[in-house]
């Protein structure tokens, strides 16, 4: 009891300043920023093997998502089509990471991290394609934008086809990096976006119908 009215008694304290520093979105206060929160701290962990009732179970004409035994399933049906779940929870800066492998679809199947979300016309994602291209993008307003270069670069790096990977991004400040496999592979600058949820994507190139599966998702507080 007194652990809790001590917490409160702070959260009292720091929420006037947090609020200045728009610390906040969408009526949650970002994680890595409440002060008893230490560099390097796991500020998340989700095993989708088992059933986690914070991410979305969604099963319609145009996607389906759920958890499963083997992880969190995401399926996308149209073409040029793009699914994205999310925690619950609301970061400002972070560093976190998924392993991904494609289950079905074409080589130019994509799917990858984002951070800052606002909602699914405003975010960072940081893209892998499963025939080794790898970006980071800003949708603003529904319009994409590669921050990361003029193309999206090729390496191989990237375990294709229906190899697994372990994405990696931080958003810190104005700094967007991605790092695939172990080693940083792209580096990005914008300010566009302050604050918002984390997760991961899927997304169907002009054959549509891919599926993907998700597993080990960590955030920690850079």
């Amino acid at each position: 009891m007194k652990k809790i009215f001590i917490s409160l008694l702070l959260l009292t304290i720091i929420l006037p300043s947090l609020t200045a520093c728009a610390y906040f979105h969408d009526g949650k206060i970002s994680q890595d920023k409440l002060p008893w929160k230490k560099s390097g701290e796991v500020l998340q962990e989700v095993d989708f093997t088992r059933r986690t009732l914070n991410w979305e179970e969604v099963n319609n004409v145009y996607e389906l998502k759920r958890s499963s035994d083997q992880g969190y399933f995401m399926s996308v049906f149209p073409k040029n089509g793009r699914s994205i779940s999310t925690s619950s929870l609301v970061f400002r800066d972070t560093k976190f990471s998924v392993e991904a492998k494609k289950v079905t679809g074409s080589d130019e199947t994509s799917y990858g991290l984002v951070c800052r979300y606002q909602d699914k016309q405003n975010f960072y994602g940081f893209s892998v394609s499963t025939d080794g291209y790898a970006g980071i993008y800003r949708v603003e307003d529904g319009k994409t934008s590669l921050l990361s270069g003029e193309n999206y670069l090729y390496t191989e790096l990237i375990e294709m086809h229906d190899g697994v990977n372990m994405i990696v991004a931080i958003c810190q400040d104005e700094s967007l990096h991605l790092e695939i496999n172990g080693v940083e592979v792209l580096r990005a600058t914008d300010d566009r976006f302050q604050i918002g949820e984390v997760g991961f994507f899927l997304e169907t190139a002009q054959e549509g119908n891919a599926s993907a599966l998700f597993n080990h998702f960590i955030v920690v507080k850079p």
